[in-house]
């Protein structure tokens, strides 16, 4: 009785809408509001309730407004709460359900002759069944969208309650989808960007529409890679992403951040990719959306295949296996089937490996996936050539190449033919060989232009991607083909080096936005502020260091991930991949003849290493020879690791291992190298690890000692470096020093680091070899990283006498200690690999006195990525960098003798950096307690002599 209007009705209807009695007798009791208002009023309820506490409840209050339709015989009522029941269901990830509402909501408004109505149900019915996999239904029910808008356009119809647009634009979306899914690129884009016009129409300036773009352009963002472009991906990612995040819509973060993640795995920056892989699983897990799980679950366990963890794999993959089983995710279940094939591949089981990936082939061609059937016979192919079955291994690899041409994938027809190209070669049929690897190279070539991000992105892209250059090498070399052979060689390293030397450093800084420049601010200044979390932590023996480098990490790929995206937006500032032109005879001509050089270019293989060798030839042209040693690259890692490690930790028997690895890897061109004044090494895997100036001759000779030596990252970086500006008019050159930074007692105390006072008397000699108006010391409190920054960029010769701290893991953030400003939040003092990328130095050489700094990550085709290769990044022509933790003493000792030689500009002396860095050591191991190689060999000299 104290219901006295419709308002009130509908709150004691939503109050009872489990008790389907109650719900009876309200409505018989007041008849007299029970009206299409009503329902309508309710509709709204339930949309109301689906954002509340409790989002299940919306479900019911629907089935009071259907009730009310079959009351009053409204179809149109009917047929918009089917509809909105159905979204209902989507949102709560029940698909099935959502199209058995849909179908409701179709009969419905059919039976109301609400023909524009039928456009948006048949549009979200398509979009239902492409989720769920049944793609030929998808495409129908989209088709027949698209037809019937087009029929309507030319008849007076009643309005929809959504625009014919909307639903046109859904059902073009799918099939532009369907026909990614397919291969069709070329469709697919052509349908996607048709959605993208209808949505931003239909948007205008309220972005009624944004949800809906956000997708589609998820959609180009899945696309572009298989385009061979993910600068373009990443923009279209992180522009979905932001509307994503203004919506608060978690289910479209999660998916983002999945393809974001998958776009890192693409590039082989398998940290990112996990992050962004974790990130998606976390917010799946608490959608309880266990579909997706599935996906992420197995993303997780590419990233840990990728990584050589095989158990964590397979752990992933069958977990993955169980969940897709469960909500019938086909798509899911052949990525898992074909992963498992590939570790156990990699764990040389291949019978059960091929078991597994024939089963993953048998279903991708049950659901016509085109894309994973061309995957996986790709994958069988790999299998049957780690196996030995060379020729099965080419019969695949060919099925798979033809079908990759076939649908247009540049990724798998570069894999494809490279596995051909190497069967080929194990065949020893090698005119075909060549043929095919050289064709894998360019397409390679191509995809490597596209990457995503800044330079780091692209080194770590052709990591795991130099496999067929050293199989054409090979090849080459069986053939006679010497210098064809090198020019490969050369094409396979120091390559974003090279990209950098060629074109540039960027400059995105005159294209940020307040914002952006705020945001970057905010996210180094988490970067510093996790690490005095961390050295806190250290001194008050706290538990929680796991958790706060945890937070390191996080905040780490969080910063890497905004400046990709900057990269991504502003991609005409960013360095270009650029293809490098081929090396040319004369190029070692003009080599060779410097300074009476010789030039080592080593190529570590799996079953041997090959090292051409270019010396000066009387009649002018260079000569160039190669040489193979039989040596598989693992058991070579494992006499180079324990040959460092012998001198780094100062142990007394070095010898036989200096005159063994002497024996393998130069006894055999000393012929070549008779009469050569220098040598300058291009070490490549293992080797940039080896301090070959210790390596010992049959006459108990270092190699040091016979002539001064050097290291390149490659030929082309060298030709690069030489064509650079040698500096100003004045033959002076200009030196800045840093030493003994002033750190407080907690920084010393949680880092194992003590003040260096040998450092400032070692700056202090070495400013005495400039003049005084041309050297500037900077030591104590002033030695602060700020100071650096905005000091070095003025000067050609930098010398770091600090503290050097290496991070293997993440190399990038390997960095040098200097003082800390405390007004400066964002210089915490840590120097870091990362900041000195983005300086602009002009530097003709830079000393780092400090331990570790040749060390780092070795990435293969880049070489070691660290801190001295940032310096060589931010335009450094040459450094002096140490391979272990050094002696400060005798450090100190070898830079005054270093820079004694080097008191005039080196390109107006006639003596050489490295000559001047062997005569250096030749001092110090004329004294017994500095003879031992751990005092000298720590030194080496890398980039333009």
């Amino acid at each position: 009785p104290q219901i006295q209007n419709e308002a009130q009705l509908v709150a004691a209807l939503c109050r009872a809408s489990s008790d389907k009695q109650a719900i009876d007798t309200l409505l018989r009791s007041h008849a007299q509001f029970v009206n299409s208002q009503l329902g309508s009023n309710l509709n709204d309820a339930a949309a109301a309730a689906y954002y509340g506490p409790t989002p299940e409840r919306s479900i019911a209050i629907y089935q009071i407004a259907i009730e009310i339709g079959s009351r009053l015989q409204d179809y149109r009522l009917i047929g918009m709460t089917y509809y909105n029941l159905g979204r209902t269901y989507s949102g709560f990830n029940q698909f099935s359900k959502a199209i058995e509402a849909y179908q409701h909501s179709k009969e419905a408004f059919e039976k109301a002759g609400r023909q524009r109505d039928l456009i948006y149900v048949l549009a979200d019915m398509g979009a239902f069944y492409f989720i769920l996999e049944d793609y030929q239904k998808a495409r129908n029910y989209s088709e027949q969208s698209i037809a019937l808008a087009g029929k309507l356009k030319r008849e007076n119809q009643p309005a929809g309650a959504w625009p014919d647009d909307f639903g046109r634009a859904r059902a073009v979306q799918t099939l532009g989808e369907i026909a990614l899914r397919e291969g069709s690129h070329t469709y697919a884009l052509e349908k996607l960007q048709e959605a993208v016009a209808l949505y931003e129409r239909l948007s205008g300036t309220t972005r009624t529409y944004d949800y809906y773009l956000a997708s589609v352009y998820e959609a180009l963002g899945r696309l572009y890679p298989e385009l061979g472009d993910s600068r373009r991906a990443l923009l279209y990612f992180n522009q979905a992403l932001e509307i994503a995040r203004k919506q608060s819509d978690q289910g479209l973060i999660a998916g983002l951040h999945n393809d974001i993640g998958y776009l890192y795995l693409d590039q082989e920056d398998y940290d990112q990719a996990r992050a962004q892989f974790n990130e998606s699983l976390r917010i799946y897990v608490s959608l309880k959306n266990q579909r997706e799980e599935a996906r992420e679950l197995q993303n997780l366990g590419v990233v840990e295949q990728r990584n050589s963890n095989f158990k964590e794999a397979l752990q992933y993959f069958r977990l993955s296996l169980q969940a897709a089983q469960a909500t019938d995710s086909i798509e899911v279940q052949i990525a898992d089937y074909e992963g498992m094939g590939v570790v156990l591949t990699a764990k040389r089981d291949f019978i059960p490996a091929k078991e597994s990936l024939n089963r993953g082939l048998l279903i991708a061609k049950e659901a016509n996936d085109n894309i994973r059937q061309t995957e996986i016979l790709w994958r069988l192919a790999q299998t049957e050539y780690d196996s030995k079955s060379f020729a099965q291994s080419a019969a695949i690899a060919e099925t798979a190449l033809n079908l990759a041409r076939s649908s247009h994938l540049p990724k798998l027809t570069y894999l494809a033919t490279t596995t051909l190209g190497q069967s080929y070669a194990a065949q020893n049929k090698l005119e075909l060989a060549r043929q095919m690897l050289k064709q894998s190279i360019e397409q390679l070539e191509i995809l490597r232009q596209q990457v995503a991000g800044r330079e780091i992105e692209t080194g770590l892209f052709l990591e795991n991607q130099i496999a067929p250059y050293q199989a054409l090498i090979d090849v080459l070399v069986q053939e006679g083909k010497i210098f064809e052979a090198l020019v490969y060689a050369e094409r396979a390293k120091g390559r974003v080096l090279l990209d950098v030397l060629k074109e540039g450093k960027t400059d995105l800084e005159r294209v940020l936005t307040a914002a952006q420049r705020d945001e970057r601010s905010r996210l180094n200044r988490r970067i510093s502020e996790v690490n005095d979390q961390i050295t806190s932590a250290k001194n008050s023996g706290a538990s929680s260091l796991k958790s706060f480098y945890e937070q390191l990490d996080s905040a780490r790929l969080e910063y890497q991930s905004f400046q990709d995206s900057l990269y991504a937006l502003h991609s005409d500032l960013g360095v270009r991949a650029g293809r490098i032109p081929s090396l040319a005879i004369n190029d070692l001509d003009q080599l060779s003849r410097d300074n009476n050089c010789a030039y080592l270019e080593y190529v570590v293989g799996k079953e041997h290493v090959a090292v051409f060798v270019v010396t000066p030839n009387p009649g002018g042209h260079a000569n160039l020879k190669v040489y193979q040693f039989a040596v598989n690259s693992e058991e070579l890692a494992d006499k180079v690791n324990q040959f460092h490690d012998l001198l780094a930790s100062r142990r007394p028997d070095y010898a036989s291992a200096a005159r063994g690895l002497y024996n393998l890897l130069v006894e055999p061109i000393t012929q070549q190298l008779r009469g050569i004044t220098t040598l300058c090494i291009i070490p490549d895997g293992c080797l940039w690890n080896l301090p070959f100036q210790a390596l010992m001759s049959k006459r108990d000779h270092f190699l040091i000692e016979d002539r001064p030596l050097y290291f390149a990252t490659s030929l082309s970086v060298l030709k690069e470096l030489g064509k650079r500006k040698k500096g100003s008019d004045n033959p002076q050159t200009s030196l800045v020093a840093f030493a003994n930074p002033s750190l407080s007692k907690t920084e010393q105390q949680s880092n194992d680091l003590s003040p260096l006072p040998e450092s400032q008397n070692e700056v202090t000699a070495v400013a005495k070899t400039f003049s005084r108006a041309a050297s500037r010391v900077v030591i104590g409190s002033e030695a602060t990283e700020s100071a650096f920054k905005a000091i070095a960029p003025d000067y050609s010769v930098i010398h770091l006498a600090t503290h050097g701290v290496l991070d293997n893991r993440q190399p990038l953030y390997s960095h040098l200690v200097l003082a800390r400003n405390e007004s400066d939040s964002e210089n915490d003092g840590l120097l870091e690999a990362r900041e000195i990328m983005d300086l602009r130095l002009q530097a003709q050489l830079a000393v780092l006195s400090a331990c570790e700094t040749a060390n780092g990550k070795i990435s293969p085709g880049e070489g070691v990525i660290s801190i001295a290769w940032a310096f060589m990044v931010a335009g450094c022509r040459s450094l002096l960098v140490s391979q272990w933790s050094v002696n400060s003493e005798s450090t100190s000792q070898l830079m005054a003798n270093f820079y004694k030689l080097l008191r005039f500009d080196p390109y107006y002396s006639t003596v050489t950096k490295s000559m001047a860095l062997r005569s250096a050591v030749l001092e110090l191991m004329k004294e017994q307690r500095s003879h031992h190689p751990f005092y000298w060999a720590g030194f080496v000299l890398v980039g333009n002599n």
